[in-house]
């Protein structure tokens, strides 16, 4: 049996006053009884994970769109009668729909990239900036990520770009998956006084969110039921035209980018770009605070939704802004392609290492050094994309210090074949270094794909020719 089943979800009335008349979110009520479909997916094998759920799956809203069907016309219907039920249909439908601002694609904040581990390091920084720099929650997390603030002390913390909304999201919630008292051990007793009112990182929440969601100890698929139900309830307390925004947190066992519930059943980051999507659909904005260990892939996940948004906002730019952005977004993609199959083989390689400790065989060394050779060939991919990068017209950020650590990163492997522990974690850590900056660099060229479409917008583009004329 796969790991969610599909399920109805009976939506409660509003209860607050609706104005007379036609409107979306009435419409989609009468047929709102099962709003989503679960779609059964091959597992995303990231190699030798047992924390892995079996299944994955894909999130689409089964009513995301309302179906208006014109009964057929009979014999008698005459064609100016025909157009005249178009144009009557079309003034219909101008007048529901609704001019909701876009989403922009979901954001994700790790506490580790794919090749190292969390002692809940990122909680504790964040409850430190709160107190001392008077950051807001999400601040404190995006800075501790950007600015590097526990790579000293701990993991090197990574993110995805983050975009500012067209217009300010009306409601902001939090739902905040604590999960510590593990089944068959393991445990977490720390994280439970992050649960205790009036803590630090229970203050910041209350400060920031009009509401906050606790979910204590999680089962894997209380997960999943939780931040799905607060994109519904989100949702019913919008009104039209309005976005909104849940910050989803977790705190607890993790690895190859899954989070694990107590029960060890997995959601994987495909999951959570599903959710993500499913909240998009339903005008809203999802961010995700990890503290887990090798966490970093969602990070990819999320820079893969931002590309596909701005493929689709470069067809309707303007036809001369057309060539440039897309060879823009191109080099874009291709840097975080391959900065996603680093990620993926660092996980592969911290996998090889944890199985030959656990049984020190020839056929796991052998393994282990097939696992860093392929990690060696993929950051080689990397350089060679960067040294025609540095030729070209299209640079991707400091190419030189990136180039500087594929060097140390693939001499550090190289040492690592000796298949001494010491050495490969050496290797993991300095993966983990590349891919931080990697991710900086294709989140700086995110950003700077959506400035420019910004300004390329038909919208500005009218106000800059009219105040032009003005002058």
């Amino acid at each position: 049996m796969s790991l969610f089943e599909s399920q109805s979800v009976n939506k409660p009335e509003p209860t607050k006053a609706k104005n007379p008349g036609l409107n979306l979110r009435r419409i989609s009520e009468v047929d709102a009884q099962n709003v989503m479909t679960v779609v059964s997916e091959p597992a995303l094998q990231m190699g030798g994970n047992s924390d892995s759920a079996d299944d994955n799956f894909t999130i689409r809203p089964a009513n995301a769109n309302i179906q208006i069907q014109k009964e057929e016309s009979t014999a008698e219907t005459t064609e100016a009668e025909n157009r005249d039920l178009d144009a009557e249909l079309d003034a219909l439908l101008n007048g529901i729909v609704v001019d909701t601002p876009n989403i922009p694609a979901f954001e994700a904040i790790t506490s580790t990239t794919a090749g190292e581990y969390s002692r809940g390091e990122l909680e504790s920084e964040i409850q430190r900036l709160w107190q001392r720099e008077h950051m807001s929650f999400t601040q404190a997390a995006r800075h501790a990520a950007s600015e590097n603030t526990i790579g000293q002390r701990g993991p090197q913390a990574t993110q995805s770009a983050h975009i500012e909304p067209e217009v300010p999201y009306s409601q902001r919630w939090s739902v905040n998956l604590f999960a510590y008292d593990y089944r068959t051990g393991a445990d977490l007793p720390e994280i439970n006084n992050l649960t205790r009112r009036g803590s630090p990182f229970q203050r910041s929440l209350a400060a920031e969110f009009d509401r906050v969601i606790p979910v204590r100890n999680p089962t894997g698929r209380e997960i999943y039921s939780e931040i799905f139900n607060g994109i519904h309830n989100l949702w019913l307390a919008l009104d039209e035209g309005q976005i909104g925004e849940i910050v989803v947190t977790f705190s607890g066992h993790g690895g190859n980018g899954f989070i694990s519930g107590i029960d060890w059943e997995s959601i994987s980051p495909n999951q959570l770009s599903g959710l993500a999507d499913l909240a998009e659909e339903f005008n809203i904005h999802m961010v995700y605070i990890l503290d887990t260990c090798r966490a970093g892939l969602l990070a990819n996940y999320a820079q893969a939704d931002a590309t596909t948004d701005i493929a689709e906002q470069i067809a309707n730019a303007p036809g001369d802004r057309q060539q440039e952005l897309s060879a823009d977004l191109e080099s874009t993609t291709a840097l975080g392609t391959l900065t996603a199959r680093v990620s993926g083989h660092t996980i592969f390689v911290g996998n090889a290492l944890r199985e030959y400790r656990r049984h020190r065989t020839d056929e796991n060394y052998l393994v282990l050094f097939e696992r860093l050779h392929e990690l060696f060939e993929e950051v080689q991919s990397v350089d060679d994309f960067l040294s025609q990068a540095q030729q070209g017209s299209t640079n991707p950020g400091n190419v030189s210090g990136l180039r500087q650590q594929i060097s140390d990163l693939m001499f550090a492997i190289l040492i690592a074949y000796g298949g001494r522990r010491a050495s490969v974690n050496d290797a993991l850590r300095s993966a983990s270094g590349l891919l931080d900056a990697l991710n900086d660099t294709v989140n700086t060229d995110i950003s700077r794909l959506n400035a420019a479409l910004s300004s390329a917008s038909p919208a500005n583009t009218e106000e800059a020719a009219t105040s032009s004329n003005q002058e």
